[in-house]
């Protein structure tokens, strides 16, 4: 247990150490950031909530969760991002990263005490970057993003929960997303003008 709260308050302190000091945003893109993605973990949960209440196949589960996740996201960005602060491509996957990060940090919460240890720390090491792998997607190709990260999340699911013989190379493929994640924030850096 002390290990899974330990690894949980870590991913939160990296979380307020992003926002406040990694991308040095100002005061009201702070705010910004905090609520926008406080709102769309909002929206998913009870969406998902409620259709889990319906009590429906698991196969329809299997999909119904990434699509409400991923249109809670897309519903989010488009009108939220709508004379936004946020005038910059890096500025926008920043945002994307902790949007993402804060969705994963609120999911987990709800598993901190319902799983074992190792079950814990594998979720949260492999929603982590698929979270924000999939809000930087969205941010990035706009609509094809949105119906691509549909579809990746619907793949990560089934993965996990019918337990396919792949898992091993979804869990590896799921974790160098942290390279595709690194290349894109280095890819909308401003680069500097030199005359000579």
């Amino acid at each position: 247990m002390f290990t899974k709260i330990l690894f949980f308050s870590s991913t939160i302190l990296l979380f307020f150490w992003l926002l406040l000091k990694g991308f040095k945003f100002s005061l009201l893109q702070n705010i910004y950031a905090f609520f926008l993605s406080f709102f769309i973990f909002i929206f998913a949960f009870f969406a998902s909530w409620s259709v889990n209440l319906l009590q429906l196949p698991d196969i329809i589960t299997l999909f119904s969760a990434p699509l409400i996740e991923e249109s809670s996201r897309f519903l989010l960005f488009s009108l939220l991002l709508k004379g936004h602060p946020f005038h910059t491509a890096q500025q926008k996957l920043q945002l994307a990263l902790i949007a993402g990060l804060l969705f994963s940090i609120l999911e987990g919460a709800g598993y901190l005490f319902t799983t074992s240890t190792s079950a814990f720390l594998l979720r949260q090491n492999l929603t982590t970057p698929l979270h924000i792998f999939l809000s930087m997607l969205q941010i990035r190709y706009k609509l094809k993003g949105f119906i691509l990260s549909i579809i990746i999340h619907s793949l990560y699911n089934i993965s996990i929960n019918t337990h396919i013989i792949f898992l091993s190379l979804v869990q590896f493929l799921v974790i160098s997303l942290w390279l595709i994640i690194f290349y894109w924030l280095y890819q909308s850096k401003p680069k500097q003008f030199r005359v000579f």
